[in-house]
């Protein structure tokens, strides 16, 4: 009960400080994120939670499309310390062998992630539709199962991702480097771009070749 008791006390603070807005309790924020991602380690059945919190952190932190839902719309601008810091231990947290993964498992839709670094991240069954990817670097990033359905990828290093599996369904990779890629499975509409996508020997399962 005690060692608990103590799991949940972490728990709280560590939300309260994600909770603290402003540019003066960013190295707060910081703090929490770290001190969850430690939790999560220290107490395995309580992944799902603090997955969700800081899924909802970054849905809440990132900027929204603000013209007809449009990814376009959003501030072409580096993601802030804590975004980019919830992604991190997100990616490299990753589903894990022993820990389940539904559809949607993270939930991140709808958000500007442009310019951010996410390279050898496991966002596996994550829910990323509609994001923007602008110049993004996810160089062997793991979106197996990825709801990618109307994501923006121009411009952005998608060199070695795994999109096995993954719905690409309007997404737009013009202007992507997809070398060493695996769209193996992958779905993809009339509306999915592919205009000056770079591709290579190893690239694999590229539906327009």
């Amino acid at each position: 009960m005690a060692e608990q008791n103590q799991l949940t006390d972490r728990f709280t603070k560590a939300v309260d400080q994600l909770d603290r807005a402003g540019a003066d309790h960013l190295q707060a924020r910081l703090g929490g994120i770290y001190a969850l991602e430690r939790l999560s380690l220290d107490s395995p059945r309580d992944y799902s939670t603090i997955t969700e919190v800081l899924s909802a952190f970054i849905r809440s932190a990132a900027p929204r499309p603000q013209v007809d839902g449009l990814p376009e719309a959003c501030p072409d601008r580096p993601p802030t310390f804590d975004v980019q810091a919830a992604l991190t231990v997100l990616g490299r947290r990753g589903p894990g062998p022993n820990r389940q993964v539904r559809p949607g498992f993270y939930d991140v839709n709808s958000v500007d992630l442009s310019q951010t670094c996410l390279r050898h991240v496991d966002f596996l069954g994550a829910d990323f539709s509609r994001a923007n990817f602008r110049q993004a670097d996810l160089t062997k990033a793991r979106l197996i199962g990825v709801d990618l359905i109307g994501a923006l990828f121009v411009g952005a290093n998608l060199s070695g991702v795994d999109f096995a599996g993954s719905d690409l369904g309007s997404a737009l990779l013009t202007d992507t480097d997809l070398g060493g890629a695996n769209l193996t499975d992958s779905l993809h509409t009339e509306e999915t771009m592919i205009d000056g996508a770079r591709t290579d020997e190893a690239t694999t399962g590229a539906w327009w070749r």
